[in-house]
């Protein structure tokens, strides 16, 4: 973690702002609670930025604080350090009261009986709990101090996602924490429309979080509410994007390894839908050979090869292709390619059973379709598509065909209109 600026330090800064007139007594409050949290924001940039200092005077309290430095003046500054020092203690404490900035640590987390709106880690504010998995909690959150003018630099709407782990960083979990800045160092590392965009990662009292993109509508399931699924080529489309972009997180050297439905948000003020993917928890280099006999991922999505790790097979670019065709068959039907009442039972049937085809539990669905749905499924990774291209190929076929199909068939309407009139 990044020690906030030392006491003494941002009193000395103080003392001179106030000796000089650059800073009035009556902003002291509002420049000392900020200073108890400074990590690597200068207290300088901040009180500029707030306003409670003149831009001009910038430069001049700089230069003032490097005569300080020469003739090495300390006096007035006690009051003003043990003021500071009390405002840093506050700020690490659970935060039960209601007065005051009040820390979100593990413990808080941890108890969902604390309200955690208003809490602050790092540099943002808590505004409300979004969700909760295994490994973090994500809350809506807004950016304070330099790091809300660095928002709107990014095009962000005031708020954040903030990604939070669940545990604080120990001896015990140092593999979960290397996971999760995994996580945060692969999607940085990644621009596309499809995938979430990540902007910031830090690490306060051993509780590690990241800040992205905030989106406000649900994942892919939405699509079921009124109890029917998704118009086909609706599916193939949200598919057809996906693919495009683990196709440059393939190029990338990256796998994701547990994509589902449930994995895939849904923008729904764009036209058409945008879908995005995120929850890179499980992410692995394609040269990464730690872990390998280790169970990863969600069985009701995971490939053979996943869900055994000790078979021989590795996971590959074609293991995202068959959890790319397991969320296709959820977005057709509703159902996963296979479920049951424990993760040993659907492991068995990954391992030994071929899916239900779709088209028996949706008779609608285009035999093409439900080819390029179960080349997807197919237990042997070299009897898949070799990679999301190839997938992204096939469903562009069946897509601009489908297309063509529709343009002939309002053409013919059209005509049948003008001659005949309406019937």
């Amino acid at each position: 973690m990044e020690s906030c600026m030392d006491a003494k330090t941002s009193a000395r800064i103080i003392r001179v702002a106030l000796a000089h007139g650059f800073l009035q007594q009556d902003q002291l409050a509002a420049v000392l609670s900020q200073a108890g949290t400074m990590k690597s924001y200068d207290l300088i940039d901040d009180m500029l930025e707030k306003g409670l200092m003149a831009a001009e005077n910038g430069p001049k309290l700089i230069a003032l604080l490097a005569e300080d430095d020469q003739k090495g003046n300390d006096s007035g500054e006690v009051v003003l350090e043990k003021k500071l020092k009390e405002f840093e203690t506050g700020l690490k404490q659970l935060g039960k009261s209601k007065g005051g900035k009040r820390a979100l640590t593990a413990e808080v987390i941890r108890d969902r009986s604390i309200d955690t709106i208003g809490m602050q880690i790092g540099n943002y504010e808590v505004l409300e709990e979004i969700a909760r998995g295994s490994m973090g909690a994500v809350f809506q959150a807004k950016p304070l101090g330099i790091l809300d003018v660095m928002a709107k630099g990014w095009g962000l709407a005031d708020v954040v996602a903030l990604k939070v782990m669940l545990t604080g960083a120990n001896e015990k979990n140092q593999e979960e924490v290397q996971r999760f800045r995994d996580e945060c160092k692969a999607l940085i590392n990644l621009d596309h429309k499809n995938i979430i965009k990540v902007y910031d990662l830090g690490e306060e009292e051993g509780l590690w979080y990241y800040a992205m993109e905030l989106i406000k509508d649900e994942d892919v399931r939405i699509l079921f509410a009124d109890g029917k699924p998704p118009p086909v080529t609706m599916a193939l489309s949200l598919i057809h994007d996906l693919a495009e972009a683990m196709s440059q997180v393939h190029k990338a050297g990256i796998l994701h390894r547990d994509i589902k439905p449930s994995n895939v948000m849904l923008d729904r003020s764009c036209h058409p839908y945008r879908p995005v993917l995120i929850d890179f928890g499980l992410i692995a280099e394609m040269t990464d050979e730690k872990g390998e006999n280790l169970i990863l991922g969600t069985p009701n999505y995971m490939p053979p090869e996943q869900a055994r790790p000790s078979g021989g097979v590795r996971v590959g670019r074609y293991s995202d292709v068959y959890a790319l065709g397991a969320t296709l068959y959820f977005l057709l039907t509703g159902k996963p390619p296979f479920s049951g009442w424990t993760a040993r039972g659907i492991i068995k049937q990954v391992l030994s059973d071929a899916p239900k085809s779709p088209e028996e539990l949706r008779p609608a669905i285009p035999p093409e379709v439900v080819a390029i749905c179960m080349k997807c499924l197919e237990k042997l990774p070299k009897d898949r598509y070799r990679t999301c291209k190839e997938l992204v190929k096939d469903i562009d076929r069946f897509l601009s065909r489908h297309r063509m199909r529709l343009k002939w068939k309002n053409f013919w309407m059209k005509l049948r209109r003008t001659l005949f009139g309406k019937k």
